[in-house]
């Protein structure tokens, strides 16, 4: 080539132009040809030949030209990337499905302890109950109290979301009592289907407050609660309340059935309960009972208001404060949707032996 041509390929290699020394060196290594100048000259006469000196001493032809240091970074070679070897695939795939299978098995064991402890929504029946007598030391069966006492026993459970609220109903003498508190006011329970556990949803305070505003609401309703009754109600509601928050609650599921059991904060067993889901037919034919027994409950609780305001006057508020009493303790006892239906809706002035046995369940 000739020293334009090498000047070119030394620019397109190195990105600059070549240094004199670079030049010479190139010129003295034989890399390129002089072009000779024309040797005629304008006239056609010979031209005075002048002799070409080199612009550095000769260098011997085994050295290597000296480029700049940028031209080496073409000639690196860049070795291949090599992917995963077979041995190392084989390793990944064995640790990735381990791993897959292991949360296949926690998956399927937590689905399997959860589902294994959620109650199903819908009504459910007390199908068997006992609990512990102080007076005899031991488990008696709640159920048989009644019966032996004449009264027919009725206590359900809803639930929905996890959440249960409890009715009861005692009937005698083709008469029935209830709660209004059960009935009108939400203090209901929560379960922990992964722990087996249920536990209150309020709090004291919380409680406190519900029972005033439906005291509060009672003593507009009917004139012979009296106000010292009605604070009654509250304070021992309350207190049975605390109680209960208290209480260590488990539960184990059967098909459609579960077992509750209740210790007291000393770990001694107070109650265990049974509850059956129903049908809905037979559910709907329940709370039908129920509401019936609601609106009577509710006809005579205006009856006796309207004979406290007739003889009030008479009796100086003692006729009246008998009635308040009697119901008032009532509504107490029987604010039993969170104790288990521990104290059923039984008029206590009405008879001996529904008073007796509202303290049983």
């Amino acid at each position: 080539m000739n020293q334009q041509e090498w000047i070119e390929y030394f620019e397109l290699v190195n990105g600059r132009k070549p240094t004199p020394a670079e030049l010479s060196q190139a010129q003295a290594a034989g890399e390129f040809i002089l072009e000779r100048p024309n040797v005629f000259s304008s006239n056609g006469q010979v031209a005075e030949q002048r002799p070409i000196k080199p612009a550095e001493p000769v260098i011997a032809m085994t050295q290597q030209p000296q480029f700049a240091q940028p031209a080496a970074t073409f000639q690196q070679v860049v070795p291949p990337k090599k992917g995963m070897s077979k041995k190392t695939k084989i390793i990944l795939a064995s640790v990735l499905g381990s791993l897959a299978a292991i949360l296949l098995i926690v998956g399927g064991y937590s689905l399997w302890r959860y589902q294994s402890g959620k109650i199903a929504d819908g009504t459910y029946e007390v199908v068997s109950f006992s609990r512990y007598d102080e007076d005899k030391d031991k488990m008696v069966d709640g159920i048989d109290e009644y019966k032996d006492e004449d009264l027919e026993f009725q206590s359900f459970v809803v639930v929905k979301n996890n959440q249960s609220r409890t009715y009861n109903l005692v009937e005698s003498d083709n008469k029935s009592y209830v709660s209004l508190m059960d009935y009108e006011t939400d203090v209901p329970q929560v379960f922990d289907p992964w722990n087996k556990t249920q536990s209150q949803v309020l709090n004291a305070d919380q409680v406190e407050d519900v029972t005033k505003d439906f005291m509060k609401k009672m003593r507009k309703d009917y004139s012979f609660y009296t106000k010292e009754a009605a604070d009654k109600v509250v304070k021992k509601t309350t207190r049975e309340y605390k109680d209960t928050l208290k209480e260590k609650r488990t539960y184990v599921k059967h098909g459609d059935e579960y077992t509750l059991t209740t210790y007291d904060k000393k770990g001694k067993l107070q109650s265990r309960i049974t509850y059956k889901r129903m049908s809905k037919g037979d559910a709907e034919e329940r709370w039908d009972d129920y509401k019936d027994a609601i609106k009577d409950y509710k006809k005579d609780l205006k009856t006796y208001s309207d004979q406290y305001d007739d003889f009030k006057d008479y009796y100086d508020y003692g006729y009246g404060y008998d009635y308040g009493y009697g119901y008032g303790n009532d509504y107490g006892d029987t604010y039993g949707g969170y104790n288990d239906g521990k104290n059923s809706g039984s008029k206590s002035d009405s008879s001996d032996s529904s008073k007796k046995s509202s303290d049983k369940i």
